[in-house]
């Protein structure tokens, strides 16, 4: 079977004119860097609706540490419990370093989903041209957020990945029309999409009217599929009830809180065309307006066809949607290669003659490497995993060290704690945390420490002086050149404090 792979992406590889299977082995290490680099998150949920939940099913942290999803029993367990299988699974298999475990579960994340977006592209190449082929090659494998996407172990990227690979079962074979057996196996992927994001009931409504209206499967296969579909919210249903300790339907909690008694609405309320401006601006700006205008050029150019139909749907119910955020779109990122493609197709034949729009193509694509290339590197991972770098600094220094526990001090403020929450996951059991009111309780504490003690403060907080003390500073967020006064790198982390980024500097020491 991989044999068969491999031959056929070869030949895509010669049908696009490109050195295909060594640019999916260059994609191939970007994606596994990335996952190593993110040891953060991309928003809150992706860890305390996920990791906190399992860990709290793994190793019993308090449920009153949880967010507050977990009260309101809102939050679909399956996608924890499946983390938590995982991590069961490699403690068993020896390795019980919770940072090998976030890398590892990113890691197999990244791997599927760059496996799904090279099967998306394997399926809808041949109805390109040669230029058409290399923009969907290309943008598939080394547009610059992609790999930073695809290693997100969140319900926003595995809902996509479900969905898609339903989308395969149905479009590999349209034009046999839709056998009850393959109509169960996308009913299984849609239900299983549904159970990790509810709102990916959108994208299912636009199948479902595609298959309605375009495929006119029979009634057979519309049994298998629904049935199918439907068995697979009775598992969640039974998973969130085992996991909540009581009969709870997620989906219905969900749409009451959120919609009925509008709670997403507190997170905010934006305009309908919300989506469009967050993208412009977060896609990277020029670049994203290109990315824009090609991705709609390439879905009027194909109107009929399967993944438009979902994505029109997809959107227009988010748009419905009051509080919106540009991360609920992630779920059909898998789409942007080949909407992009089609319109570069267009673009191409119209345009390329200019030399204008050559080079302007030339100018956004190395923009593209440029911000690529950025994202590679620890600094932008470091601006939103502040919390998480510190952690696993603070996790792996205890693990290294030969005795069985050391102190972690703080004055009044805890190290795990960030918005209102505590990061269970990364507390190390090797570490006792101290909590001291000041500099003068700290002083009066220390000759009682009967075993090697680490301090903790935070970007604002001044290190107190103690004498008759050694104090070595074992770690900080940023390197020397973005923390040293007057440096470049310090003015750059200051001015994105000042426009309101939400950065914070740790510092680790040791008290000797």
């Amino acid at each position: 079977m991989w044999r068969r792979f491999l031959h056929s992406l070869r030949q895509a590889g010669e049908e696009a004119r490109l050195p295909l299977l060594p640019l999916l082995g260059v994609c191939l290490l970007f994606h596994l860097w990335t996952a190593y680099a993110s040891i953060g998150y991309h928003h809150a949920d992706e860890h305390f609706q996920i990791l906190e939940f399992a860990n709290h099913a793994l190793k019993g942290s308090p449920a009153s540490d949880l967010p507050w999803e977990y009260g309101e029993r809102i939050r679909p367990a399956l996608q924890p419990m499946l983390a938590a299988g995982f991590f069961q699974a490699l403690s068993w298999l020896g390795v019980d370093h919770v940072i090998w475990w976030n890398y590892l579960l990113k890691a197999l994340t990244s791997m599927i989903s760059l496996l799904t977006i090279v099967l998306a592209c394997r399926l809808v190449a041949p109805d390109l041209s040669v230029s058409g082929k290399r923009a969907l090659w290309l943008s598939a494998l080394f547009l610059w957020f992609m790999p930073y996407l695809h290693v997100r172990f969140t319900s926003e990227n595995w809902s996509g990945i479900l969905f898609f690979w339903a989308t395969f079962l149905v479009l590999r074979r349209a034009g046999e029309g839709l056998p009850p057996g393959r109509a169960l196996a996308i009913g299984l992927l849609l239900g299983l999409s549904f159970v990790f994001r509810f709102q990916m009931a959108f994208a299912i409504l636009g199948l479902g009217l595609w298959l309605l209206i375009r495929q006119r499967a029979s009634w057979v296969s519309w049994v298998a599929l629904v049935a199918a579909g439907v068995s697979m919210i009775g598992l969640g249903f039974l998973v969130d009830s085992w996991y909540y300790g009581e009969w709870v339907f997620t989906p219905y909690e969900y749409f009451r809180v959120n919609i009925l008694e509008a709670k997403a609405a507190e997170f905010g309320v934006s305009p309908w065309y919300q989506y469009f401006v967050l993208f412009l601006i977060h896609a990277g700006p020029p670049l994203s307006i290109g990315l824009l205008i090609l991705f709609f050029w390439g879905m009027v150019r194909r109107p009929q066809h399967l993944w438009s139909w979902a994505f029109a749907v997809f959107l227009l119910g988010h748009l419905l949607v009051g509080h919106k955020e540009l991360r609920f779109l992630y779920p059909m990122s898998y789409l942007i290669p080949f909407f992009v493609a089609l319109g570069w197709e267009a673009f191409h034949r119209r345009a390329w003659r200019f030399w204008g729009w050559r080079g302007l193509s030339w100018f956004l694509a190395g923009l593209n490497v440029a911000i690529l290339g950025l994202w590679l590197s620890f600094f932008p991972h470091k601006l939103l995993g502040f919390n998480e770098y510190y952690l696993k600094f603070l996790y792996t220094y205890a693990e290294r060290q030969p005795a069985e526990n050391l102190y972690l001090v703080s004055l009044a403020d805890d190290p795990y704690e960030y918005l209102q929450l505590r990061m269970n996951f990364y507390e190390s059991p090797k570490l006792e945390l101290v909590l001291l009111p000041d500099a003068q309780a700290l002083e009066e504490w220390l000759p009682t420490a009967d075993r090697p003690v680490l301090f903790y403060r935070r970007d604002g907080q001044e290190l107190p002086e103690l004498p008759g003390h050694e104090v070595e500073l074992l770690y900080h967020t940023f390197p020397d050149w973005a923390l040293e006064e007057g440096s470049r790198g310090n003015e750059l982390v200051r001015k994105l404090q000042e426009i309101g980024a939400d950065i914070r500097i740790r510092y680790v020491y040791a008290i000797r």
